[in-house]
């Protein structure tokens, strides 16, 4: 299992959340974008929580993102490698758009779709803890 503070390489993510606080996910009501994606890279259980996107990317890794007013963006792992992605959403309905990904490092955007295949909340395997700010 990889933790989501080894995805950005450090022990404790508290640079995103203000005052140096702990990040954790926070429940809320708004789930328009939870459920299991199927993709040519293999399938991709996403949680939405507040403005953060996080889920397990097949048996390959992890993904986290936060929300930009008109996509998620973010890292992924994938077997020891690290990637960035941008996944633009219908914000009203969670309507998969387009969305995009390479290697960090890699600028040219490749395309990565998702096609949804269930809407119910996943559960995670990979991801070991929730994610919210809290102090």
């Amino acid at each position: 299992m990889i933790k989501l503070g080894q995805l950005y390489g450090i022990e404790d993510i508290h640079e995103l959340c203000p005052d140096n606080q702990s990040l954790r996910t926070r429940d809320n009501a708004r789930k328009a974008f939870d459920g299991t994606y199927d993709s040519r890279f293999g399938q991709v259980k996403l949680k939405q929580r507040d403005l953060f996107l996080i889920g397990d990317y097949g048996d390959k890794g992890i993904i986290a993102g936060l929300w930009d007013g008109n996509s998620f963006r973010g890292h992924f792992t994938n077997e020891g490698r690290t990637g960035w992605f941008d996944f633009a959403f219908l914000s009203k309905n969670g309507s998969f758009q387009d969305g995009e990904w390479n290697w960090v490092g890699s600028d040219a955007p490749r395309e990565w779709r998702l096609d949804k295949a269930a809407d119910a909340t996943p559960t995670l395997d990979n991801v070991t803890a929730d994610i919210r700010c809290s102090g």
